[in-house]
């Protein structure tokens, strides 16, 4: 159900194994004092265990984004953070701190999406889909620089896929964990994404901020990524904005044009370039 990879001597990624091209991934990163886990998945099965076969430390949620399927184990820790702005969208289904999101029937539909060629999978990993949780939720911005004990993490804004998208640097080791930032094909299509320029902005950014960091642990991709899969975004983005023409592209009854430069693609809404 999850499959754990150990990138360093304090760094993990642990994904959800639906099948060998498609992935859900997270991060844990284990200081002397606590841990962080970077994103909880679809929330199947019992990530908490998964976590305490790697370390017993308290351990703290952060968000890269709101999206179901990065925050559906998050009722299983203690305190859950996300960016301020992405933290907008838990405030209406918040009470007394805690947060209760209604998403367990979107994701039951995204794993019978991503399962649908191997049904003994998809009713196994269904059976394991986790409730809608209460978590205690807090947001944190780019000033909030995250010590774990020996360790710290470096929170980036990289606004594209979501408006509040955050990005979390380990510095010391050279990972980043990017969420749905930075992926072989980035949705910039659905609402309430960016716009393709302020994305492009965003990479650029992002560049400027994390200069020597050479592995990139993207959320739905087994690949480890490094800073010419970021140059490559930001030319393909850089195309679109000087008129590329996109190639229709449907998934998930989500229509948008898609562009591609060398290995990576962005699907984006004409209505939403610029």
């Amino acid at each position: 159900m999850y499959k754990i990879e150990r990138l360093s001597q304090r760094s993990y990624a642990i994904s959800e194994d639906y099948n060998s091209a498609h992935t859900v991934r997270m991060g844990l990163v284990v200081g002397d004092e606590t841990a962080a886990l970077i994103d909880t998945g679809t929330g199947i099965g019992n990530l908490t265990a998964v976590v305490r076969e790697i370390t017993s430390l308290p351990t703290h949620v952060y968000n890269t984004h709101w999206h179901m399927d990065h925050i559906g184990a998050n009722g299983q820790f203690d305190r859950c953070y996300i960016s301020h702005i992405d933290g907008k969208h838990w405030k209406a289904q918040q009470a007394q701190g805690k947060v209760c999101l209604k998403t367990k029937n979107q994701r039951e539909q995204y794993i019978r999406d991503v399962t649908e060629h191997d049904e003994n999978r998809m009713n196994m990993l269904l059976k394991s889909l986790n409730d809608d949780l209460p978590f205690q939720a807090a947001c944190i911005g780019e000033e909030d620089t995250i010590n774990l004990g020996g360790i710290k993490l470096r929170p980036i804004y990289l606004p594209g896929h979501t408006a509040g998208s955050m990005v979390f640097i380990n510095d010391e080791e050279s990972i980043a964990f990017v969420g749905d930032a930075i992926l072989m094909r980035v949705w910039l299509h659905i609402d309430p994404t960016t716009t393709v320029k302020a994305y492009y902005e965003s990479l650029q950014r992002y560049q400027e901020l994390t200069c020597g960091i050479n592995r990139i642990i993207p959320a739905h991709q087994y690949d480890i990524f490094a800073e010419n899969d970021v140059a490559e975004l930001c030319i393909c983005a850089q195309e679109i904005l000087h008129g590329a023409q996109g190639v229709p592209f449907t998934r998930h009854g989500m229509q948008g044009q898609i562009h591609q430069y060398g290995s990576k693609y962005i699907v984006f809404s004409n209505d939403r370039i610029s």
